[in-house]
């Protein structure tokens, strides 16, 4: 469910055994080209001085520093030491309400058990998680072109025989072709 809310819980928080390592902003589609992505993907690295710890991700978006709205809360994710084979990623598709836009991304981490509040990871820790070009899909027009061919003849003059069976063959052609 999503959410807007005036103000994340806290601004800056850091947890003495957990932590983000590293978060990166992988941009997926953007069908009309015109550098705003409806999908996108964020991989968190979060890092531990325990053996394992069960977390989960709150994650929110702000219009060029507007409000914050949550749009994703990540399943439950098991954290273990401080190597990378324990990232997560969650893939987004912005389907309605983001208009085209730069959009800053910030990260709250909870414990799975408790829900207790652990740290957060915004854009003053990562310049990555900054000025994002986001939009939603319904603003992501989709342009497909065609590659059939479409014969029209029209006209009040006579065609004969020999200038049609080229154009008719050619068409034939192309459409076995495919």
């Amino acid at each position: 469910q999503v959410r807007h809310t005036a103000a994340i819980r806290k601004t800056s928080s850091h947890h003495p055994d957990i932590w983000i390592n590293q978060a990166t902003i992988g941009l997926n589609t953007d069908h009309d080209h015109d550098g705003h992505f409806s999908n996108f993907s964020i991989t968190l690295d979060v890092d531990t001085h325990l053996v394992a710890s069960a977390v989960y991700a709150v994650l929110y978006l702000s219009l060029e520093d507007d409000h914050w709205l949550e749009y994703a809360v990540s399943n439950n994710f098991i954290v273990r030491g401080s190597g990378p084979y324990d990232a997560f990623t969650i893939e987004a598709d912005l389907e309605s309400g983001y208009p085209s836009g730069y959009y800053n991304q910030f990260i709250e981490i909870y414990d799975a058990h408790s829900h207790e509040f652990l740290l957060s990871h915004g854009p003053g820790d990562s310049h990555a998680l900054y000025g994002l070009p986001f939009e939603s899909s319904h603003h992501d027009n989709r342009f497909t072109l065609s590659s059939d061919i479409t014969l029209s003849f029209t006209g009040t003059g006579s065609s004969d025989f020999a200038f049609i069976l080229p154009v008719v063959l050619l068409w034939g052609y192309r459409r076995w072709k495919r």
